[in-house]
């Protein structure tokens, strides 16, 4: 698999003991994403023949990073079976988990109505960071429903979501 180094994914991954199905960034043919639960990541991936889609650890990737030097070059990361490095380097891959209902919450952020709404600054800068852009452009549904989110440049097959602050009805 390779992926472009700007996107850090794992910055998207959960921390939380209880919810081990959103530690790692899952892996599909064309994409890799990761949430949190307050946000989400979707960015493109080139998978080889041979790469197995499901889960890759945020460990195997920043490793990954570091390994291939600095540059321009995607990390690459073979898939199948193992995480296997550009050094050589074998790491276990983990157990599958079932990803989230990442097309269902797609779907159900965008309605084509606008919102005022509050947004986490360091959240989106974390999704900012995962989808590897610091200009974004913000797609609201409604004000308690998740924002999406797309890089200004907008890159093929990015987008990410975002869990608004709920506000009172005041103006401030």
């Amino acid at each position: 698999m390779q992926i472009d180094r700007k996107f850090k994914i794992e910055k998207a991954v959960s921390t939380d003991p209880t919810r081990e199905n959103l530690q790692n960034v899952f892996v599909s043919r064309r994409h890799a994403m990761a949430t949190d639960g307050k946000i989400l990541a979707i960015v493109p991936v080139q998978c080889d023949k041979d790469d197995e889609a499901g889960s890759l650890t945020p460990e195997a990737l920043k490793l990954a990073r570091k390994v291939s030097g600095k540059g321009l070059d995607p990390i690459r990361i073979g898939l199948n079976g193992a995480q296997i490095l550009s050094d050589g380097t074998v790491m276990t891959r983990p157990d599958e988990c079932k990803p989230p209902r990442i097309f269902h919450l797609l779907r159900k952020a965008y309605q084509g109505k606008y919102y005022r709404i509050g947004i986490n600054a360091a959240y989106l800068k974390d999704l900012a960071d995962a989808l590897g852009s610091e200009e974004l452009v913000l797609e609201c549904g409604n004000s308690t429903e998740a924002v999406m989110v797309h890089p200004l440049n907008q890159e093929e097959g990015c987008v990410g979501l975002i869990m608004p602050i709920r506000l009172n009805d005041k103006r401030r």
